[in-house]
């Protein structure tokens, strides 16, 4: 009897697995789709701009009259004065048809990105980031992460940041949208920079804390891999699967070339198609998207952070950033015994770089696994200057890199 329960104990296991794992995406689409009935926030998708109607024998009021837009758009994006030069063509304000096209676009883009935000809910959006993201900086300092606490605040911050306060703004957009504006209309949207700087600020704070914690797309993979995950060791219910630190990395840098190249050349959004972050607004996911935000969704039950690892373009940005965090994981090598039982219970590559001391480890997402799975207490969530270097360090590495 003993036999035949334990037998068949695995298979349970995996259906609890899959419930909780499906229950969850079923309750972030069902709960967005509620909320975005309820929210009614501005379209965060920008307009095509490129059939203007544009000669330039045309007058300023001819042009905006034709494309159905106000004069005053119209001058200050040819810097024209009213009414002054109402009459001019385009050619006598020194100006050929697609000059006078690509800037109307360009102030036209500003204007829809402009439009688009809804600035009241991105300011307590930042505001609850800064304040929240304080609690697992505390608990990982002090060494006091449990599972339920992590469980709890990775669902919360996919509830929080991404059902009730939606998809925009988000790390990942930051970086992507600011290419393909600059790509397409060779535009900057000042907001999105000053964003992007402020998440680059949490990232040299605490290691890579607004990825790890804070984005509503990071945390919800997160929250899949630690259902299957059991215990401090690197074990799952379903068998994990840890990327090659060289093949992530590949790609990672290839996608984000291939974003900018088409972006510039192209104009056109190779990731918009397939934005993960849609989950939160599934009404604009087609067939493509859904599939591939799916395949994502059910690669990150065995697979840590695929998004992050393979694909996401401010996780590239904030791994070169993570260099120069404060807080940030570290080894005490006067405690180290070279067990490397954290480079095990790590679900990348990162744990085994920081124990050599590379110079650019695999990204770590300050999960706290490792601190968890030191016998000896060697390896701290600390800031610098906490950990003395000691005369056997050298020894330590040594044995390490054996």
């Amino acid at each position: 009897m003993a036999q035949h329960k334990q037998r068949f104990s695995p298979l349970r296991d995996r259906l609890v697995v899959l419930a909780q794992a499906v229950g969850t995406v079923a309750a972030v689409v069902l709960l967005s789709l509620l909320v975005r009935t309820l929210w009614h926030a501005p379209a965060e998708e920008l307009p095509d701009f490129s059939a203007l109607t544009v000669t330039a024998e045309m007058t300023l009021g001819q042009l905006a009259e034709q494309n159905n837009l106000p004069p005053k758009v119209v001058a200050k994006a040819l810097k024209a004065e009213l009414p002054a030069q109402a009459g001019q063509t385009i050619a006598a304000l020194g100006l050929s048809a697609e000059q006078a096209r690509q800037a109307l676009a360009r102030t036209l883009a500003l204007k829809a990105e402009r439009e688009s935000k809804d600035f009241g809910k991105i300011y307590v959006k930042f505001a609850l980031w800064i304040v929240l993201l304080i609690l697992p900086l505390v608990l990982l300092v002090r060494r006091r992460l449990t599972r339920a606490a992590q469980v709890a605040m990775l669902a919360g911050a996919a509830v929080l940041f991404g059902v009730i306060l939606g998809s925009d703004p988000s790390p990942m957009g930051t970086v992507k949208d600011a290419i393909v504006l600059g790509g397409a209309h060779r535009a900057v949207f000042w907001p999105r920079i000053i964003a992007l700087a402020v998440f680059l600020l949490i990232v040299v704070a605490a290691n890579k804390f607004i990825c790890s914690w804070g984005c509503q797309f990071g945390t919800l993979q997160e929250l899949l891999y630690r259902l299957n995950r059991r215990g401090p060791a690197r074990r799952g219910v379903f068998p994990l699967i840890r990327l090659p630190y060289t093949l992530s990395a590949t790609i990672r840098v290839l996608v984000f070339i291939a974003l900018i190249v088409v972006a510039f050349a192209w104009a056109f959004d190779l990731i918009g198609p397939v934005d993960p972050f849609k989950v939160y607004h599934p009404t604009t996911l087609g067939w493509l998207g859904g599939g591939f935000v799916a395949l994502l969704l059910v690669a990150s039950v065995v697979v840590y952070r695929p998004w992050c690892s393979l694909f996401c373009p401010f996780g590239l940005v904030a791994w070169l950033f993570e260099r120069l965090s404060f807080w940030r994981v570290r080894v005490d090598l006067g405690k180290c015994i070279a067990c490397q039982a954290c480079a095990l219970a790590c679900p990348s590559e990162s744990m085994h770089g920081i124990l050599l001391r590379r110079a650019l480890p695999q990204d770590c997402f300050a999960c706290g696994d490792c601190l968890k799975a030191c016998p000896t207490g060697a390896v701290q969530f600390t800031r610098p200057g906490a950990i003395r270097r000691s005369a056997q360090d050298a020894d330590v590495l040594a044995k390490l890199r054996r």
